[in-house]
This record gives structure tokens, sequence and C-alpha cells, in this order.
């Protein structure tokens, strides 16, 4: 795989084996989101997202590519969403449009760490809308995001994308986490 990553690096990097979340979340993989997202290294989001276009398998062809949105308090804070990298490199190579402001997080929910499934689900409930319905209507969206876990965030956007209009939602996180965790 040629990625950015060091030889040493590039073999702590093990494969999930789906195709819409093609890396387990550890080693390197885990080290770099943890400093993206919690150290500013903004540097790492190009390299990520280079990582995830290189490693999705197969999967239907779409209109749109989107990220899963941050709330507006915590895009603040940090300055940038994370999974933007990821879903711009994942739209551009595959020709399609970006929309980086597609959906809406309407509010700040607890982070999802530590969260059983249950109370992930719960956690973003009717978290997402979309700002634009006409743009998604009778079209095929993809939602990007970093780490999956139980999948309770991507299906929440989803919910929301098919409450707009969308005929086809795929979901695409860089990585997947144990449903334990």
């Amino acid at each position: 795989m040629n990625t950015a990553f060091c030889g040493a690096c590039v073999a702590t990097i093990e494969r999930s084996g789906q195709a819409n979340a093609p890396f387990l979340y550890g080693g390197a993989i885990a080290h770099a989101l943890s400093r993206l997202k919690y150290q500013g290294r903004r540097e790492l989001g190009p390299v990520l997202g280079r990582l995830l276009v290189l490693g999705l398998g197969e999967l239907p062809v779409v209109d749109i590519v989107a990220p899963v949105p941050l709330h507006s308090s915590k895009l603040v804070s940090r300055g940038y969403n994370q999974s933007v990298w990821l879903s711009r490199a994942v739209a551009r190579e595959r020709g399609v449009e970006h929309e980086s402001l597609l959906l809406r997080r309407t509010r700040e929910a607890r982070a999802q760490a530590g969260q059983g499934v249950r109370d992930r689900e719960q956690n973003v409930l009717g978290a997402f809308v979309v700002r634009a319905r006409h743009r998604v209507a009778g079209r095929s969206v993809m939602v990007v995001d970093d780490v999956r876990t139980t999948g309770a965030t991507l299906g929440a956007c989803e919910m929301a994308l098919r409450s707009a209009g969308a005929i086809r939602v795929v979901t695409v996180s860089l990585c997947l986490t144990p449903r334990d965790s």
C-alpha cells in the first residue's frame, strides 16, 4: 500500500474485511486520528483521506459525497471537521460532487466514545438534518465518517438523508472498532 506512513507504521495497519470501513481502528491509524482530532495536526487529514481512498472496496456509484458534520460548537473549538478531508478525497477519486455542508448537526451530543449501542443510538437520534433538501431528493449520497463503532452516527445521517428524499445512502468510514468498545 503506497501511503505517507513509514514502513513500521504501515505494519500496524490492519484490514477490517469490510468494503465500506476498510481498516481496523488501532496502531498508526488510531494514533494519526487522535493527533488530527485532538492535537490540531491538520496535515494528517489529506494523508488519512488518501488511505481511505486506497482502502475502499467496490461500492455503489453515488451522486454526492458528504462528511458527517460536527456540531457548530465543536467545529469552532477544533477549527475543522476531520471527516471533510476524508470525504473530499473520496469525492475527488470518484469524480462526484463534494458537499461539505450538506448535513447539519442540530444539537451537541455527548461524545460517543465509551457508550454502549443503545446509548449511542439514543445520543444521535434526530441529531442531523439536511440543509438543502432539493440537493438530495432523487439522488444517491455517500456519507463519510472517521471511525465506526456501532454505526449509530452514520445511521442517524442516513435517516435524515432518506427523509429528505435520497434514493440511496451509502455509509463509509476510514476504520471500524470492535462493537464492544
